[in-house]
């Protein structure tokens, strides 16, 4: 008979079933906390994600107001355009006062759309565009903030710096605001103030008029997807 103990006779005594099944508990555990934990760190940042598309789309309905009022603004300034070179078109129906108040509005009334880009410009950095996980609506907005936005902002800077060129150089020079009537020249200080008053209708105010017209399509299909998605975020969260 071996005088070898029972234990080690069975296998030196290690319980590798209890072992490999203790191991195998001890990293399933570990994986569902890491899984859990990365599943919860992902809803948090879909919450923010959406949290801040809801503030975008605040600033959007603020710009819906600020572009209804200036492109009820700038077909003021149409019409005083077109007032303006009908009576430059005839001297002697030229009314000095009126000429003047024409002339002061569209040279102090001109006002151009900068829409808000905080909420977008924090998206954009925070990476939280892929959270929303809806390529249709992040290429909308896309078009509207990279494309559509930045083409807005320059012309209206242009737009502002062609004026203040114009009123400084033309129409300070060729009309007396104070006395009502046309600095030395006579005709041809007219057709030269004419010719300005033209370029800046048809150069820059139409065409201006044009470009407000085509943010407000976008403007409104974007808010119409943004609040789309939103609820029904909310209903598939109920």
């Amino acid at each position: 008979m071996s005088d070898a103990p029972a234990s080690a006779r069975r296998g030196g005594g290690i319980p590798w079933g209890r072992i490999i099944a203790e191991a195998l508990l001890i990293f399933g555990s570990v994986y569902l906390a890491i899984f859990l934990e990365g599943r919860s760190q992902d809803r948090r940042e879909e919450r923010e994600a959406r949290e801040a598309l809801v503030q975008l789309l605040l600033e959007l309905h603020a710009d819906e107001v600020n572009l209804a009022e200036i492109q009820r603004s700038q077909l003021a300034i149409s019409q005083e355009y077109l007032r303006i070179n009908r009576w430059l078109g005839d001297p002697a129906s030229v009314p000095g006062d009126s000429l003047t108040a024409s002339l002061n509005f569209v040279t102090t009334d001109n006002r151009t759309l900068f829409p808000r880009k905080g909420a977008w410009n924090t998206m954009v950095a925070a990476g939280q565009l892929v959270d929303l996980d809806n390529p249709e609506l992040v290429t909308r907005l896309a078009n509207l903030y990279e494309n559509v936005v930045p083409r807005l902002e320059y012309n209206g800077r242009y737009y502002d710096a062609d004026l203040s060129m114009i009123t400084n150089q033309v129409i300070v020079g060729t009309w007396d605001s104070y006395n009502r009537r046309f600095s030395p020249g006579g005709e041809v200080e007219m057709v030269r103030l004419r010719e300005a008053i033209l370029r800046l209708y048809n150069g820059w105010n139409l065409y201006y008029l044009d470009l407000l017209d085509e943010y407000e399509d976008l403007l409104e299909s974007s808010t119409a997807a943004i609040e789309a998605f939103l609820g029904a975020e909310i209903e598939a969260s109920r």
